[in-house]
């Protein structure tokens, strides 16, 4: 028996987020489940925080600023363990009702997908403004992009970043100032593959303006780099 994992994210201020993920399932189905145990971060305060709302669908709410894997536990009412986990995903408005099932890249035809060069782009979520005008500029160059934020609603994140591997010409990465374990595993996970990675500077050719937060100037001619 699987579950469906329900989440959403705001950006309350200074690169922190507001953000709350459950169990998406109706009550019926609910009545079968006793609690829920998630396995936070361990830099969290009480990183194991076990849930026995089924009212509010066992959701946890909380904030932080980094991306990282939940595990869950669902614990039935005969005992039993079903072992989950849900990869967090940390943007403005966002809520895992809003991403269709059929974008998921296993949907697609071969005839959609072999024309274009494709590209899995990884990132911490601190740098989503940068990894989102990157995006823009690739797909100008009709470059299909995919990252761990487009995972559809009721699919694995796991499963969805190892299926855009392994649909993907190259991996980029785009650097950053912060430690992120999720983004040490996607490179991990595509040097496991085989794919090649390319790593954009620090700094210079990639930049922040200050207000916006969009990218400021970069030399695409690492497009080259792809095979």
């Amino acid at each position: 028996m699987k579950f469906n994992i329900g989440q959403s994210s705001s950006y309350r201020s200074e690169d922190r987020y507001n953000w709350a993920v459950w169990i998406d399932e109706e009550q019926d189905k609910l009545k079968e489940v006793k609690s829920v145990t998630y396995y936070l971060h361990k830099t969290f305060p009480d990183p194991i925080r076990k849930q026995m709302n089924r009212e509010d669908k066992f959701v946890l709410k909380t904030s932080g600023w980094g991306t990282f894997m939940i595990y869950i536990d669902i614990e039935l009412n005969d005992g039993e363990i079903v072992e989950q986990e849900h990869y967090l995903i940390l943007e403005d408005d966002y809520h895992t009702s809003q991403i269709k099932k059929e974008e998921h890249p296993s949907a697609l035809s071969t005839d959609q997908t072999a024309s274009k060069k494709k590209i899995f782009l990884s990132y911490s979520t601190v740098d989503q403004p940068i990894a989102e005008a990157l995006k823009n500029m690739l797909k100008e160059k009709d470059i299909e992009v995919t990252s761990a934020a487009d995972t559809p609603a009721g699919i694995s994140i796991y499963d969805f970043i190892k299926d855009s591997m392994k649909l993907s010409d190259a991996v980029i990465e785009i650097p950053t100032e912060y430690s992120s374990s999720s983004q040490e595993s996607e490179i991990r996970l595509a040097e496991n593959y085989d794919k090649k990675v390319i790593r954009l500077p620090k700094g210079g050719e990639v930049s922040r303006r200050s207000e916006n937060q969009e990218l400021n100037s970069m030399n695409m001619d690492f497009l080259d780099d792809i095979p």
